[in-house]
């Protein structure tokens, strides 16, 4: 008599561990995160003024013409077009890869500028913020990545200020803050939607810029917006507990043009 087969997904239903917030699988890193060298800091020896030097993929961190992220001091006032987010409620996957604190999205978030849609991928956090207005920084920046169908990059960043008003979307988030560099968890039954952590005001600055960590690749358009979000400051202060400060200095500008929307 033929046994019959338990199926792989059951097996797996049955094993995986079940917090108390909802069901939780480990992760062991992304597939985009698998392709990324990590042989590098925000500090010391292979810190930011070191990363052209670490390998012979990172020349663009020291002689790229286009490097992110820039002081925003705005050139031209420009008609551009709105952003248009639809962002939909996923699970939360989050991991701490030992740089910042990530978080992946599955299909089905985009952003639209204009006839254009991009596709969000993963978000990150950086304290303080990386770009700054007029030298001055922000206490943390949200920095969201998106991709269209070509492959071109849009980054979304959001500037963080510390203060007292609530964010119940950050506050779940950090009830699953990885501590341990390299390890992550998805929750299947924590949703989260990033569409919370935008202002009211969606007005931003526009440029041309590139990857704010290692290989520093170009080509990769940035839209910060202009009025930055407030959250409570304990939330700010236990993200540099677990990561300490992760965010590269500002870049030289090279004649690039900073548009800012009417």
């Amino acid at each position: 008599m033929e046994c019959n087969r338990v199926p792989i997904w059951l097996i797996l239903l049955m094993v995986l561990p079940l917090s108390a917030h909802g069901r939780a699988i480990d992760l062991q890193g992304s597939a985009y995160e698998s392709t990324r060298i990590t042989d590098w800091s925000y500090r010391g020896e292979k810190g930011p003024d070191n990363w052209g030097s670490l390998s012979p993929a990172f020349t663009l961190c020291e002689d790229g013409r286009a490097q992110s992220p820039i002081d925003l001091v705005p050139l031209h006032q420009s008609r551009l077009p709105p952003l248009r987010f639809h962002y939909r409620t996923t699970p939360l996957k989050i991991r701490n890869d030992g740089f910042t604190i990530r978080m992946d999205f599955t299909p089905g978030s985009y952003l639209h500028i204009g006839a254009r849609q991009y596709q969000l991928k993963e978000l990150g956090f950086r304290t303080p913020s990386e770009h700054t207005v007029d030298g001055r920084h922000a206490d943390m920046e949200i920095q969201l990545l998106h991709l269209d169908s070509a492959g071109n990059t849009v980054m979304l960043a959001i500037p963080v200020t510390a203060g007292i008003r609530h964010n119940a979307m950050l506050e779940r988030i950090w009830e699953y803050l990885p501590a341990g560099k390299g390890t992550g968890r998805h929750y299947r039954q924590v949703g989260v939607n990033p569409v919370f952590f935008l202002p009211t005001m969606r007005d931003y600055f526009r440029y041309n810029g590139s990857l704010t960590d290692p290989p520093c690749s170009e080509n990769v358009t940035w839209f910060v917006l202009q009025k930055p979000v407030e959250v409570p400051g304990h939330l700010i202060d236990r993200l540099l507990r677990i990561m300490g400060k992760n965010s590269r200095p500002v870049q030289k500008i090279n004649g690039r043009s900073v548009l800012i929307s009417q």
